[in-house]
């Protein structure tokens, strides 16, 4: 017979190396199912998982050089190339035990041995079976490998993007170092889910407010499941933290909202504080299995807590306390203890972006870039909400890049499309960025997702009303932001203020009362009240409020008083006071030098007023709105009213401003600026 063209397909199918292939990998992926399964049961540490896959995969190859060198006989394992035409002989063998493989063997030798060989039609019989099998072994290590990477492994009805609360670790340890620092710890190794919608603390920390309970308080067991019922999330989690002898255990209770059902169980040793990140690492990583997560989806979603946080159980306490601070907008000291967490681990990254961030705010914008500049050499490190919330920082204070802002906000939504945080911050960018009515839909967006969260309600209110003149909306938003709020101050400012720009005076002055009442030290409110109270001709009253006021501007207005009430000597030292001020604090400035013509000519100094007002208008031909004021205190209302209108052309509407200036009182009775109000202001 002609020798037939050497095949190496067939050639691994007849040494059956593709049948051991798929079932080798079909059985490791079982034994490292069956592993993870009964690992939380006989708590099965880690590294064993690991060692079973370390030799899953040095045991492929050999499996393959086995199935191609060797072959199982009745006499046992042998080389193919040992075994000869005698050998076979030798093997007793029945009609049923003919295959096509032992047709092969006989072929081993280079012979034929034509009473081996199966007949045509037996032949075909068992190349049938032998794709039976082969493609039942595809099945199995598909439908393995999916199990393996896909199963979530759900315990009870929680669907992708559901809520979770996590409750305050209990310490029963008695180590004040594990307070608050495993709170953050937890929080952020679960929270790097795209599956599991952990409850942020800010939101916690409102919810706590609305059932009366002090900001800070413990969430323990009971508390907890009544915020998972109030947020309407699926399940909660209350952690602890003990140690016996030199052994800590973590331990973590999963349990559903509803009914308050225990799904699960679970404790994690280790010997040393060093190891405790690494084991809390573990325990959410069976939580979020727990919760439906699958392994695919958790190997592209999860940072060693070590890297995306820190190694050191100190520094990460500082931080955690420099987070409850800057929650609390308590910022000096949030900007002491991330000094500290930096302190004591250099390589901190998300301290050094939440120290320099702060700075950039509101201390050291320098000293803040250069913090931001050390933090983004290590962003990688980071879950990726950290990451993009960083970049977003970034973009803002250091690139002065709007536009990366937004493109990262949107990925920060598109990870996270429930929190409304990240509504709102894109929200401020198309604010900054004069998009106004993009900023709307996404302060809309936010009250949805969040109905409690104060910021939005007041991103609608200052927007409708500042930059939109929809002094309605503005109004309706107020309202809505003290029903949620009463004790909230800015909703009842910013509801004085509507009530003011629509002339009723009385209800913007209960406002004002309001706010005092809630914050007595927020100045421009006093401002506002007083103002509000001039306008009702209550001097004596807002000349009070005048007096408790500190800065230049309460001088000058404490003289408009006294000169409305015809106390002109009164008056007159104020002015002086105010003027002294100006010439002390940058005298040539523009701004400062329309001032000074102002007051010059408050003081009956006229001709001096106007030349020094003048000479600030010319340094900045912008000022239409101050350089206004100047004309019509000096009885020049033509000229007024067109500066006036300039500035409206310019996008100035300020309108509670515009109304409170008492420089402008000459105008109001004037048909051409109530024309000029109506056009551009109402």
């Amino acid at each position: 017979m002609p020798e037939k063209p050497y095949n190496f397909w067939e050639e691994l199918k007849r040494r059956k190396v593709p049948h051991v292939i798929t079932i080798y990998i079909a059985g490791a992926f079982g034994l490292l199912e069956m592993a993870d399964i009964v690992s939380d049961y006989i708590n099965i540490p880690d590294f064993v998982i690991y060692i079973i896959m370390i030799a899953a995969i040095v045991g492929f190859p050999l499996a393959i050089i086995y199935s191609w060198l060797f072959i199982s006989t009745p006499g046992g394992i042998k080389l193919r190339k040992n075994i000869d035409k005698i050998q076979w002989h030798e093997i007793s063998h029945n009609e049923n035990d003919i295959d096509i493989d032992e047709g092969y063997m006989a072929l081993e030798t280079g012979e034929m041995v034509p009473e081996l060989i199966p007949s045509g039609e037996k032949l075909n019989f068992k190349s049938k079976r032998g794709k039976v099998y082969m493609s039942g072994s595809f099945v199995v290590i598909f439908v393995s490998v999916a199990l393996f990477l896909f199963f979530s492994g759900k315990s009870i009805p929680f669907e992708e993007r559901d809520l979770v609360v996590i409750a305050d670790f209990k310490n029963l340890t008695g180590e004040e170092i594990f307070d608050n620092s495993l709170n953050t710890a937890y929080e952020i190794s679960i929270d790097q889910s795209h599956h599991v919608n952990v409850v942020p603390y800010k939101r916690k920390q409102e919810v706590l407010k609305r059932i009366g309970k002090e900001p800070g308080t413990i969430i323990d067991d009971d508390l907890c499941r009544d915020i998972a019922i109030i947020e309407g999330a699926k399940a909660y989690i209350t952690p602890e933290i003990s140690r016996v002898g030199k052994q800590y255990i973590l331990s973590s209770k999963l349990q559903e909202t509803e009914n308050g059902i225990l799904i699960t169980s679970l404790d994690y040793y280790c010997d040393s504080q060093d190891k405790i990140l690494g084991t809390l690492d573990r325990m959410s990583k069976r939580i979020r299995r727990y919760l439906g997560e699958s392994r695919y989806k958790m190997t592209g979603q999860s940072k060693p807590l070590e890297k995306a946080t820190t190694s050191s159980i100190d520094a990460l306490k500082q931080f955690s306390r420099g987070q409850e601070c800057m929650n609390n907008m308590d910022y000096e000291n949030a900007v002491a203890h991330f000094r500290m967490a930096i302190g004591l681990d250099s390589s901190f990254t998300t301290a050094k972006a939440s120290l320099g961030s702060l700075l950039c705010e509101y201390y050291d914008p320098v000293e803040g870039k250069k913090w931001l500049d050390e933090a983004i050499r290590s962003i990688d490190n980071l879950t990726d909400s950290e990451k993009y919330s960083i970049l977003v920082v970034y973009a803002v204070h250091v690139e002065k890049d709007l536009e990366k802002s937004i493109m990262y906000n949107k990925i920060l939504i598109e990870l996270h499309p429930e929190r409304a945080g990240y509504r709102i911050n894109l929200a401020l960018d198309l604010f900054d960025q004069g998009r106004f009515e993009e900023a709307v839909i996404e302060y809309k967006h936010a009250v949805r997702l969040d109905p409690n969260n104060i910021m939005p309600y007041s991103g609608l209110t200052y927007t409708y009303n500042s930059k939109l003149r929809q002094i309605d909306s503005a109004l309706y938003w107020a309202q809505r932001m003290i029903s949620i709020s009463p004790e909230n101050q800015w909703g009842h400012f910013y509801l004085g203020v509507c009530y003011f720009e629509r002339d009723e005076l009385e209800k913007a002055r209960y406002e004002f009362e309001k706010v005092r009442e809630i914050s007595p030290g927020i100045k421009v409110n006093l401002y506002n009240l007083a103002h509000t109270l001039i306008a009702l001709d209550k001097f004596e009253l807002a000349i009070e409020i005048f007096k408790n006021i500190e800065g230049a501007r309460a001088i000058y207005d404490l003289g408009l008083c006294y000169e409305v009430m015809g106390a002109d000597k009164l008056a007159i030292i104020q002015y002086e006071k105010y003027l002294s001020i100006l010439e002390s604090e940058a005298p040539d400035t523009p701004v400062n030098l329309i001032a000074k013509g102002i007051v010059l000519t408050r003081l009956g100094r006229k001709e001096e007023g106007m030349e020094i007002g003048r000479r600030g208008f010319e340094l900045d031909s912008t000022l239409h709105y101050s350089f206004a004021q100047l004309l019509a205190v000096q009885q020049y209302p033509e000229q007024a009213l067109y500066h006036l209108e300039k500035a409206f052309e310019n996008g100035y509407w300020d309108l509670v401003e515009i109304k409170m200036n008492q420089e402008l009182s000459s105008l109001k009775n004037d048909e051409r600026y109530r024309r000029l109000i109506e056009l551009y202001v109402n």
